[in-house]
C-alpha cells in the first residue's frame, strides 16, 4: 500500500480492532480512517475500581463499561447497545463480524443516567452497517491535573536546603534542636484520600475531617497549601477557624455530577497510591490498604461483542486478548479495519464491505488486499483478487509493474494515441521473447483494464489462444519434452477425450516447433508440401561449439564466455543462429545456470534460488560478527540446546525470587543482575530460533541486541550502559574457560565478568495492580537497550576472540536456566546444568616432585586448546603433546606435570591456537600450520580410568610417548639446520670437499681430514636412519595399541574456518548432517551443500584454515538435528 496524504477513508471497523484503537486514539481528531499513520501505545486501560458505582448498569440491552488509562490516569466511557430490535444480529445471521463506521449523530441518548457529555473531554459514537449494534464512546480528563499532582510530587521530594538545614540541625546541641514537620509518604496520602473518598461514596459518611495539628489527618495526608487545593478538588470546603475539612455531602445528598466526580477522583487516587507505595517505607509496607486493579481488555472484548474466530496467528491473539504487549500494525490490515490474526474469510467480507461503503477509495482496499494476499501466500485472497481484476480493479503494485516490464512511464499514457504506444511496445517484446508471451498478456491485461482501454482490451480478446509458447503445450499435455513422437501422439488421442480442439492446438504447435514430419501429417497440417521441408538439424557437438565460438580455453567463466559470444555476434550478425546453438551447447554441457538465463532473458542478472524448506536458513551479516553467526548456527543444530532455549519460560531461573547467594556458575556467585541480563540473551536467542524455524526467507538478520548481549562482556559494556554490579562482581575463576598446555601449573584463568543492563522498575507497580501478571512482566522489568549504545559497543565486541565469545554466551546459557539435575557433592549438592552436560567434562592435573610428592586436581573443561608444533601434523599428535608429560616450574623445584581426562562431554571442542605472538616485532601473527583431522576420534589414550586392563594400555601408550619424543628430540638435533639451512652432515661434507680440494696447495692439513670426515657424515646418517626404524616401530606398537582403544568414539560434527590474519578476515562452518550423510557449508546468509573432499582438504599455504574442530559422542548423534523448518511451528506449538 502507497500512502497518500490527500486520500478521505471512510474504514468500517471490525470491533478489535476498534478496542486497539482506543489504545492510541482519544478524540476524533485523531486519524481514526489514516492506515498509515505509526501507532504508538498511547494508553493502557484498566477497569475501574468494581464498587465504583459505575459499571453495574449492565443489562440484556445494554453495557457499561469504564476504565482509567495506567499511563496518563484519563478516563474512557464505553457504552454498547442494538438500538432497534427489528435488525437482525450480526451473530444470529453469522457474518462473522459487526462492521462498525464513525457516527456523525450526537453520543447523548435517551434514558442514559450515565452520560458525562458536558464533561466529556471527547466523544465519539460507530454504528455496524448491517444491525442496529452501537458504541458510544467519551474520554474524561483527570480529576487530579497532572500539574497539581506534578507539584504535590515535586514537594515531597527534599531539597538542598532542607537537607543542608538538616545536617547544620544535627551539629547543633540538644537543646536547640527542634524535630522538624514531617510530610507523609505520597501512598499514605493517595491511599488515606481514597479511604476518604470510598467512605462517602459507598457509606454516605457526611462527617467532616479534623485538620488539626500533630492530628491523624496532618500524619496521613499532610499539610500546607497544596493539600488544600487537593481537597478543593475533591469537593472539600477547608473551615479554617475550626481546622476542619467539611465534606460536599455534609449538608445533602451527593448530586449525580458530583458523585460521578468523587468516583472518579476514586480511582485516580488508588491509581496514584499503587504507583507510589514504597516497599522499602515501614509504614507503606506494612498498611492493611490494598486495592488492585485488572485491564480492561476482557471486558472491551466482551462489551463490544468480538465474535470469536480461528486466529491465524496464536500468540497476536494472545498478545490482543491478554493486553500484555504493544502490537505491530501492518498498513494493509488496517485499511480494512480489522486485526492481524483473522483469517482469509474474514479478510475477505471486511474487503468487500470496505468496497461496497466507499467505492470512491475501492483501489486502496483492493491494494491492502493484495498486500495480504502476498503475505499470507493464501490461495482465497489470490482467487479474490483475480476476480476482482476481472471487474476493472486493478492492484496499485500489479499495474505499476506492469509498466516497468514495458519501461514505461503511465504519466506519459494519458489517452488513446498513447494506448496505441503501449500496445506496440508489447508486441515488440513479444516477438523478442516468445516464452514469455503469456506473462506479458497478463500485464497488458492488468493496463487495460487500469486504464479502462477499449482499444487493447479488443486485441486482447481478439488474439487469446489456449497455448502461447511450446513448453505450455507440454505442461497441458503432461509430458516431457524429450518425448517420442509415437508416445506423444498416443498422449494426444487421449487429451482429445477431454478438450478436442484444445489438444490438437498443443500438438500442432509442437509438430511445427520440431519440424516433426510423423507429427504434421497425422493432423494434417500444410499438406505434404510442408511436412516435406521439415529438416532436422543435428545436435552440435561440444568441440564443434567451442571451435565456432573460437575459444582455446575451456575453461573460462561462463561470464566471460558470454563476452566471447557477444562479441562473436557483433562481429559475425550472419552467423548468429549458429553461434546461438554453440553457446546452448556449451551451457548444457556445464550445466550453467548463467548461460541458460543469458539465452533466454538477454541478460546476467540471474534471479535468486527459490525458497525452500530443505535447506537450512542462513544468518546475514550484521558487522564484522560472521564468527558469531557460525557459533549461533552451531547451537541452533544441538536439539537438547535449542529445546530448551525455545522452552525457556518453562526453565529460567526466577528472577524476583533469586538471591544473591542461590546460584553458582564458573566457581562464582552470580549477581541477580547478570541473572537478569543472562535471561534478556536467552530470550533473544529464542526470538533468533524461532524466526530459523518459522522464516520462508532464505536468510534473516540476527538483532543487533542479540548481538551486543552475546559479545560485550562485563568490562566493555559498564563504560556503555550504566552497571548496578558492585566491586563483588569483578573477575572471578570461571569454569568456561580452561586454558590448556601453558606450561603453568594453575591452569584456571578468570573469566570476565559479565556486565549488566540497567535495572528499572515500571512506572506502576504491576505487582499490587495486578498479582496474576507478576511472573510474566518480571523478566520484561530489563529495559531495552539503547540502540546507539548497541552499535557502539559491538565495535569493541568485535575485536573480542572467539573463545570468549563462546565462554561468555555458555555462561549466560547457564546462567538463565534453571539446572536439570543435582548430584551429590563433597561439600553440599552440585546443580548440573544442560551446558555442562554438553559441553563440559573434567580434567585431571598431576604434579609430582620430590618435596611434595604426587597430587592431583581436577577442573571442569568446555575446549580443548591445542598448540601448533610443526608445519603439518595429525591431530592425534596434537593432542598427544597437549597430554604428554611436561617439566614444570614449581617454587624453587621442578615437578612432572601429566594430564588426562577424567570425564568427556557429549560434544567435544578442540580450538586450534593459530594466534600467536612474535616477540620481535611486538605483533600478534597467525600460523597457517596443516592439522590433519579425521571423521572419527578415539579420546581413551587420554583418558584415565580405574579399569586395570585400560590402566595397563594408558600406561604403556605414554611410556611409548616420552620414548618417541626422545627419539625425535635426538632425530631433530641431527637434523638441525644452521642459519643457511645447512644440515650437520651437509655441513662436514662441505668441509670435505673443501679439504679436499686444499691438498694441492701448501696448507698444513692432515691428508686423511677428507676420509675422517666422510667417516663421520656416514656415522650420522646410519644413526639418523636408526632413529627413523626406531620411531616407525613406536609408532607401529602405539597403534596396534590403540586399536585395542577404541570404546571412547567420537564423530566429527563440525569445522569452523578462518581465512585471513591474525588481526582481521572471515569466518565460515562446515557442519555434517547425520541424518541426511551431507557436509553444508554455513557462509553468513548462505547455506550450500558441499563435497566431503573440500572439508578434509590440505590447506597447506592457504590462509582457510580451521581453527576449532567440534566432535560429538557416537551415542549422542542422535541429538543433532541440522534441518528444523516449520512455517506453521507456532501454530502447532
Amino acid at each position: 500500500m502507497t500512502s497518500n496524504e490527500q486520500l478521505k477513508l471512510r474504514i468500517g471497523k471490525s470491533p478489535g480492532r476498534l478496542i486497539q484503537d482506543f489504545d492510541s486514539f482519544d478524540k476524533v481528531e485523531d486519524p481514526w480512517n489514516d492506515p498509515w499513520t505509526l501507532l504508538n501505545q498511547k494508553h493502557l486501560w484498566l477497569l475501574h475500581l468494581p464498587d465504583s458505582g459505575q459499571s453495574g448498569d449492565e443489562d440484556e440491552e445494554c453495557t457499561d463499561i469504564w476504565a482509567i488509562c495506567k499511563k496518563t490516569r484519563k478516563h474512557l466511557h464505553v457504552r454498547t447497545f442494538y438500538s432497534d430490535e427489528e435488525f437482525s444480529h450480526c451473530r444470529d445471521v453469522d457474518r462473522g463480524s459487526h462492521v462498525l463506521y464513525q457516527s456523525s449523530e450526537s453520543t447523548t441518548e435517551s434514558g442514559s443516567n450515565q452520560s458525562f457529555i458536558d464533561s466529556a473531554e471527547s466523544s465519539m459514537c460507530w454504528k455496524c452497517c448491517n444491525c442496529s449494534f452501537t458504541v458510544r464512546v467519551e474520554w474524561l480528563s483527570p480529576v487530579m491535573p497532572g500539574d497539581l499532582v506534578q507539584e504535590l510530587v515535586d514537594s515531597r521530594r527534599p531539597s538542598f536546603a532542607s537537607l543542608l538545614s538538616r545536617r547544620n540541625r544535627s551539629s547543633s546541641s540538644s537543646e536547640e534542636q527542634k524535630t522538624p514537620f514531617k510530610q507523609p509518604s505520597l501512598f499514605s496520602m493517595f491511599s488515606s484520600l481514597e479511604v476518604f473518598l470510598r467512605n462517602i461514596l459507598l457509606k454516605g459518611d457526611h462527617r467532616s475531617i479534623s485538620a488539626a495539628s500533630e492530628g491523624t489527618f496532618e500524619k496521613h495526608v499532610g499539610k500546607g497549601d497544596i493539600v488544600k487545593r487537593i481537597m478543593n478538588q475533591l469537593l472539600f470546603t477547608y473551615v479554617p477557624e475550626e481546622e476542619h475539612y467539611i465534606p460536599c455531602n455534609a449538608g445533602n445528598a451527593l448530586t449525580s455530577d458530583q458523585k460521578s466526580l468523587l468516583s472518579l477522583a476514586r480511582n485516580e487516587l488508588a491509581l496514584l497510591a499503587i504507583q507510589y507505595r514504597d516497599k522499602n517505607t515501614e509504614y507503606d509496607k506494612t498498611s492493611s490498604w490494598k486495592l488492585s486493579f485488572n485491564y480492561a481488555r476482557g471486558e472491551l472484548i466482551n462489551g463490544l461483542d468480538v465474535i470469536p474466530y480461528p486466529s491465524v496467528a496464536l500468540a497476536y491473539s494472545n498478545i490482543f486478548q491478554q493486553n500484555s504487549s504493544s502490537l505491530p500494525d501492518v498498513p494493509s490490515f488496517l485499511a480494512l479495519g480489522v486485526l492481524n490474526d483473522v483469517p482469509d474469510t474474514l479478510v475477505r467480507y471486511f474487503f468487500f464491505q470496505q468496497k461496497q461503503h466507499d467505492p470512491d477509495n475501492a483501489t486502496v482496499y483492493m491494494d491492502a488486499l493484495y498486500h495480504i494476499a502476498k503475505l499470507r501466500d493464501s490461495p482465497l485472497l489470490e482467487n479474490l483478487i483475480r476476480s476482482e481484476e476481472k471487474n476493472g480493479l486493478i492492484p496499485t503494485a500489479v499495474w505499476q509493474e506492469a509498466y516497468n516490464i514495458f519501461g514505461l512511464d503511465h504519466e506519459k499514457l494519458g489517452d488513446e494515441e498513447h494506448d496505441e504506444v503501449l500496445l506496440k511496445k508489447a508486441l515488440r517484446m513479444m516477438e523478442k521473447d516468445p516464452d514469455n508471451i503469456r506473462n506479458l498478456r497478463k500485464c497488458l491485461e492488468a493496463l487495460a483494464y487500469h486504464r479502462k482501454s477499449e482499444s487493447l482490451l479488443s486485441y486482447l480478446q481478439s488474439t487469446e489462444r489456449a497455448f502461447y509458447d511450446v513448453k505450455e503445450c507440454y505442461n497441458w499435455l503432461g509430458v516431457s519434452s524429450d518425448i517420442d513422437d509415437s508416445l506423444l501422439i498416443s498422449v494426444f488421442v487421449v487429451k482429445s477425450e477431454d478438450d478436442a480442439l484444445k489438444a490438437r492446438e498443443a500438438l500442432q504447435m509442437i509438430g511445427e516447433q520440431r519440424r516433426s514430419k510423423a507429427i504434421l501429417e497425422f493432423i494434417g497440417v500444410g499438406g505434404s508440401d510442408m511436412a516435406d521441408s521439415v529438416v532436422e538439424e543435428p545436435p552440435m557437438d561440444i568441440n564443434m561449439a567451442y571451435e565456432v565460438l573460437n575459444v582455446q580455453d575451456r575453461n573460462l567463466s561462463d561470464e566471460l564466455m558470454i563476452n566471447v559470444y557477444d562479441f562473436a555476434v557483433e562481429d559475425r550478425p550472419q552467423d548468429a543462429d549458429l553461434l546461438r546453438r554453440a553457446l546452448e551447447c556449451i551451457g548444457e554441457s556445464r550445466d550453467s545456470t548463467l548461460i541458460r538465463h543469458y539465452l533466454k532473458e538477454g541478460n546476467l542478472n540471474v534471479p535468486p534460488p527459490p525458497v525452500t524448506l530443505d535447506v537450512p536458513v542462513g544468518l546475514e551479516n550484521n558487522g564484522n560478527f560472521c564468527y558469531l553467526n557460525s557459533l549461533l548456527q552451531f547451537y541452533f543444530i544441538i536439539k537438547p540446546l535449542r529445546d530448551a532455549v525455545l522452552n525457556i519460560d518453562q526453565h529460567k531461573e526466577d528472577v524476583d525470587g533469586y538471591t544473591e547467594t542461590e546460584k553458582i556458575v564458573g566457581g562464582r556467585k552470580i549477581a541477580k543482575w547478570e541473572l537478569r541480563r543472562a535471561l534478556r540473551f536467552t530470550q533473544d536467542l529464542r526470538d533468533l530460533f524461532l524466526t530459523l524455524i518459522t522464516t520462508r526467507s532464505n536468510s534473516i538478520l540476527p538483532s543487533l541486541e542479540l548481538a551486543y548481549l552475546a559479545l560485550i562482556p562485563g568490562n566493555e559494556n559498564e563504560e556503555i550502559v550504566k552497571s548496578i554490579s558492585t566491586t563483588e562482581d569483578k573477575e572471578k575463576p570461571s569454569m568456561a574457560e580452561t586454558k590448556i598446555g601453558t606450561g603453568k601449573e594453575e591452569e584456571l584463568v578468570s573469566v570476565k565478568s559479565v556486565s549488566s543492563l540497567p535495572d528499572t522498575n515500571s512506572l506502576i507497580d504491576m505487582d499490587s495492580v495486578d498479582g496474576e501478571d507478576q511472573k510474566q512482566n518480571s523478566v520484561r522489568e530489563v529495559k531495552d537497550v539503547v540502540q546507539e549504545s548497541i552499535k557502539s559497543s559491538l565495535d569493541l565486541g568485535g575485536q573480542q576472540d572467539v573463545t570468549e565469545c563462546i565462554d561468555h554466551v555458555l555462561f549466560q546459557l547457564s546462567a538463565s536456566m534453571k539446572p536439570i539435575s543435582i548430584q551429590e557433592g563433597d561439600e553440599k549438592p552440585i546443580c548440573v546444568d544442560l551446558m555442562k552436560k554438553l559441553f563440559y567434562g573434567t580434567l585431571c592435573q598431576t604434579l609430582e616432585d620430590q618435596r611434595e610428592g604426587r597430587r592431583s586436581k581436577e577442573e571442569p573443561f568446555s575446549h580443548l586448546i591445542i598448540d601448533l608444533a610443526s608445519d603439518r601434523q595429525t591431530l592425534y599428535e596434537a593432542l598427544d603433546h597437549l597430554f604428554e608429560l611436561s617439566d614444570v616450574e614449581v617454587g624453587n623445584a621442578i615437578a612432572k606435570k601429566s594430564l588426562s581426562v577424567k570425564q568427556l562431554p557429549d560434544i567435544l571442542q578442540i580450538q586450534i591456537q593459530r594466534v600467536q605472538f612474535n616477540r620481535v616485532t611486538g605483533q600478534p601473527f597467525k600460523s597457517n600450520a596443516y592439522v590433519e583431522f579425521g571423521k572419527t576420534l578415539f579420546m581413551d589414550r587420554y583418558m584415565s580410568k580405574d579399569d586395570p586392563e585400560h590402566q595397563r594400555r594408558y600406561q604403556r601408550y605414554w611410556e611409548l610417548n616420552m620414548e618417541l619424543q626422545s627419539v625425535l628430540k635426538d632425530r631433530q638435533l641431527l637434523l638441525e639446520t644452521n642459519s643457511k639451512l645447512a644440515s650437520s652432515t651437509d655441513t662436514l661434507a662441505a668441509v670435505a670437499q673443501w679439504a679436499q680440494q686444499q691438498s694441492v696447495t701448501e696448507l698444513p692439513l692432515n691428508p686423511e681430514l677428507p676420509s675422517l670426515l666422510q667417516a663421520e657424515i656416514d656415522k650420522i646418517e646410519a644413526e639418523i636412519g636408526a632413529l627413523g626404524q626406531k620411531q616407525e616401530a613406536i609408532c607401529k606398537q602405539q597403534e596396534e595399541l590403540c586399536k585395542e582403544m577404541m570404546s571412547e568414539e567420537y564423530h566429527l560434527l563440525a569445522v569452523f574456518i578462518h581465512r585471513g590474519q591474525a588481526t582481521f578476515g572471515h569466518y565460515w562452518t562446515y557442519i555434517y548432517d547425520f541424518e541426511r550423510d551431507m557436509y553444508r557449508k554455513y557462509n553468513d546468509e548462505y547455506v550450500t551443500t558441499i563435497d566431503e573432499s573440500e572439508v578434509f582438504s590440505d590447506t597447506t599455504g592457504n590462509t582457510a584454515n580451521p581453527y576449532m574442530l567440534v566432535y560429538v559422542k557416537k551415542e549422542c548423534i542422535g541429538m543433532i538435528e541440522c534441518l528444523k523448518r516449520d512455517p506453521d511451528y507456532l501454530l502447532n506449538a
